[in-house]
């Protein structure tokens, strides 16, 4: 039976919270056992979780195991939280903060190379040190990955011609880049600008993460990114966001554009570029689940729950009971996909 995969995971390894406080970083478990979460001038309150995702902070990554052998998932692929990208901080003290995390990653996971792979955290402010710490994570630590938000600025997004060097760096490592951007309201410059509204009635954890990933998949077609970069392989939590609904909306912009010389004429067809994306399944209902699989196709819809999140949920037991879906495109979407396509054979040799 194939190996169960979960790509959407988070961990903080334990013994780096004192690195991180010079920095800006925090994340305090609160005697009510919700959290605190601050990132510079940022605070942000998290609700409690279930004693089963205690394991994302200061626990140890053992602890996390029990779980996943009565869950029936095999593997976890490991990945800081969004909150602790620290793209606030000025580049030198980025760089320290990516290698404080990768390299703690790295320790743990080679305790379980059989259940956990990794995914590296990049100082994105600098590209050219974003691209060195890629080589390393991969091929001195073994990381399977990275992990990096969508926006490094006001100007400045991953479709950005400079970061055309670390993508080219992925394609040659021949590994995924997985884009998780930090929600709308839990960014500092936003809040900073007067937008705390979109921290009302919780709607940053709710749809802020939804949005920018849309905007990505769009800024990533729409840049130029993929046809400087046509074998690149990106993977998008939650479903995607709201691309499987709006596809024929991005297919009309992309005529639109056709008929502008000014915009960045695309190579391609949508569905073309879709074929670099995958998305995970944590879209809870499913009717939503069976839309994206119908749009993307099987062979690029992946298992992701947001282990340790609000919203993590069993979601392996949702793709299982499917109706029209076959049992081969079901192991494909809980595993194959994971080993076969996305993460290749760097992630299995992991």
């Amino acid at each position: 039976m194939p190996r169960v995969i979960n790509v959407h995971t988070h961990f903080q390894p334990s013994g780096i919270e004192e690195a991180l406080i010079p920095h800006g970083l925090a994340w305090i478990t609160n005697p009510d056992g919700s959290h605190t979460f601050t990132a510079g001038a940022i605070e942000y309150r998290m609700p409690p979780t279930k004693p089963r995702q205690a394991g994302f902070y200061g626990a140890e990554l053992h602890t996390r195991i029990p779980y996943m052998d009565e869950e029936g998932v095999d593997v976890h692929l490991l990945s800081a939280s969004p909150m602790m990208f620290g793209y606030h901080l000025d580049p030198g003290s980025a760089v320290e903060v990516a290698r404080i995390f990768n390299d703690a990653l790295a320790a743990d996971i080679a305790r379980f190379p059989d259940r956990f792979w990794g995914a590296a955290q990049l100082p994105m402010q600098d590209p050219e040190a974003a691209t060195r710490e890629l080589e390393r994570a991969v091929r001195e630590l073994g990381l399977a990955s990275c992990s990096v938000g969508w926006s490094f600025g006001p100007t400045r997004t991953l479709g950005h011609p400079d970061y055309d060097g670390l993508l080219a760096k992925a394609v040659e490592l021949d590994v995924p880049v997985m884009i998780h951007p930090v929600a709308l309201g839990q960014s500092t410059d936003l809040v900073a600008g007067g937008a705390d509204w979109l921290t009302e009635y919780d709607l940053d954890s709710l749809w802020g993460y939804i949005y920018v990933e849309t905007a990505a998949v769009v800024g990533m077609i729409f840049s130029g990114a993929l046809d400087r970069h046509p074998d690149l392989r990106l993977f998008v939590p939650h479903g995607g966001g709201m691309i499987p609904y709006h596809v024929g909306r991005v297919e009309q912009y992309a005529s639109f554009t056709r008929q502008h010389p000014d915009r960045v004429q695309l190579q391609r067809s949508i569905p073309e570029y879709l074929e670099q994306f995958y998305f995970d399944t944590i879209v809870h209902d499913p009717r939503g689940m069976k839309l994206l699989i119908d749009v993307m196709g099987a062979d690029n819809v992946v298992l992701g729950t947001n282990w340790s999140g609000w919203d993590d949920a069993p979601l392996w037991d949702v793709i299982r009971e499917l109706d029209g879906v076959s049992d081969e495109a079901k192991d494909r979407i809980l595993g194959l996909n994971a080993t076969e396509r996305l993460y290749r054979a760097s992630a299995a040799a992991v």
